[in-house]
């Protein structure tokens, strides 16, 4: 019996691979033109089973001659496709090949069919006949398959798999395991195929040993995939927790009692109970796990084992930069994330570092002055300083240059507006300062001014244009209307008790 062995350790992967069988020397094949008959014009399917093909046994291992040298060997010899054995042989020689490929592509009404030839050029192998067909020219790539599976089998020494088994499985289903391999019935058995399929079926995580294993049966290779599951996860207990409520850990981890034992899951909830820990200002926690087997060397028992440590909150929040707001506007009116504050954060989450939190409060920032005119405005990522008791938050800011709105205008398509109550009501004015929150605000007002007139599908565009000399922008908004909606009926169902007319 033949193997092909995956072993797998809990810490790291090692791969024994052992492969029994002996590959061949380079096989040089002549793919040649196949007949093709037809009722129909198909001008440029003979080119298309030649490349098809040829994709195929190269994904094989087939070394194929130069469609080139073939043609220009095919001329010489005053043929354009092959009648005969005789002919194959001679085609073969003359281009130093061991093999030639050559037959008969064939379509009646949707029916397509491959009556096709493997001979040997020396004349030592006996001729093998390839055949397959299918319907519908437009799957082409199925029947050309079984052709290359069926060369493989004699060009390659490679055995046909008769049937895929599966042993060792226990709490797994079996079928779980074939459908993660694609060496499947009919395939030809491939050693590189069989190495992805033993990498796919260890990748699922149940198992800790993976071979494959094949054999010779009446119709063609039995291949039989042998695995190990891991043990199975009985019990799962917290120790040293005092802050955090084990059921509020249990239901932040995913190894769960009753499961396969997985050590990615395992070393991932390390993280996770990390996670939960820093979002109540244990910075310093320090988690492990413990795996041990009390009972049954196929049952483990997780132990994650915590200690806390002291809270650490953020002590100062610093900025440089900002030239024209102080920090304790910023800090105070805009930023969510806050310094701590002895008894208030005691009972709230004040002064807590969260850096989801933290990456917010560089977006309030940014629109903090945006709004206020400042354009050009950036707020680098924060600095996040850890000292012994605590954080220090550094953040950096480039305020840029502030810009006021030179002009305003609402162009494009137009309402009946003759005071220009429209104009009137926006919050963007000439010679005030541009906020992006109230140009948003003014785009909206537009878009509600035409829609309450019937114009459902109405289009804003907003048009920008600075200047950075005189720090001045124009702003136009370009007006299109589109058309008009009118309501023909109103239907109104599910009222028992209130008539039609007293709703409308």
């Amino acid at each position: 019996m033949r193997k092909i062995i995956l072993l797998a350790g809990f810490l790291a992967l090692t791969a024994l691979v052992a492969i029994a069988w002996a590959q061949t020397g380079e096989v040089k094949v002549v793919l040649a033109p196949f007949k093709v008959y037809s009722q129909e014009s198909l001008p440029k399917i003979q080119e298309t089973v030649r490349n098809t093909l040829a994709e195929q046994l190269k994904e094989e291992g087939v070394a194929l001659i130069d469609p080139e040298e073939t043609r220009k060997a095919m001329a010489s010899l005053g043929i354009s496709t092959l009648e005969s054995e005789a002919q194959a042989r001679s085609l073969g020689q003359r281009l130093h090949a061991s093999s030639v490929i050559f037959g008969v592509f064939s379509k009646v009404g949707n029916h397509v069919s491959f009556d096709a030839k493997l001979v040997d050029v020396q004349g030592t192998k006996k001729t093998a006949v390839l055949t397959a067909d299918d319907e519908g020219i437009e799957n082409l790539a199925v029947p050309l398959k079984k052709i290359r599976q069926q060369a493989a089998v004699h060009l390659m020494s490679k055995g046909v798999i008769a049937e895929v088994n599966v042993r060792g499985t226990e709490r797994i289903e079996a079928a779980a395991v074939k459908a993660a391999a694609k060496s499947a019935k009919g395939e030809a058995l491939r050693t590189s195929q069989l190495r992805d399929d033993i990498k796919a079926i260890y990748g699922l995580g149940y198992f800790e040993e993976v071979q494959a294993e094949q054999s010779d049966g009446p119709g063609g290779k039995i291949l039989t995939f042998v695995v190990k599951e891991k043990p199975s996860v009985t019990e799962v207990r917290v120790k040293g927790n005092k802050a955090i409520k084990e059921k509020d850990i249990m239901a932040a981890i995913q190894t769960k009692p009753y499961t396969v034992l997985q050590m990615n899951v395992v070393n991932d909830d390390v993280q996770r109970i990390n996670k939960l820990y820093s979002e109540k200002a244990y910075h310093s926690v320090e988690v492990s796990h413990e795996i041990t087997y009390p009972k049954d060397p196929r049952q483990a028992l997780i132990i994650f084992n915590i200690k806390e440590n002291k809270k650490m909150y953020i002590n100062k929040i610093k900025f440089t930069g900002n030239k024209h707001y102080s920090g304790f506007r910023l800090r105070n009116e805009v930023m969510q994330t806050k310094e701590k504050m002895f008894l208030v954060s005691m009972i709230t989450d004040r002064g807590v570092l969260q850096e989801d939190k933290l990456n917010t409060d560089v977006d309030r920032l940014t629109a903090f002055y945006h709004d206020n005119g400042y354009m050009d405005a950036k707020v680098n990522s924060p600095k996040i300083i850890r000292e012994k008791d605590g954080f220090t938050i550094e953040i950096a800011i480039d305020e840029g240059s502030r810009y006021k709105i030179s002009t305003f205008e609402i162009t494009g398509d137009t309402l009946d507006d003759p005071k220009g109550k429209l104009k009137k009501e926006m919050e963007s004015k000439p010679k005030g300062y541009f906020g992006r929150e109230k140009l948003r605000k003014d785009v909206e007002r537009v878009q509600k001014a035409f829609m309450n007139e019937g114009y459902a599908y109405v289009d804003v565009g907003p048009q920008v244009k600075r200047d950075a000399d005189t720090h001045t922008t124009s702003i136009n908004l370009v007006v299109r209307k589109g058309q008009k909606i009118t309501v023909e009926r109103v239907l109104i169902s599910g009222n028992t008790k209130t008539r039609d007319q007293v709703i409308r």
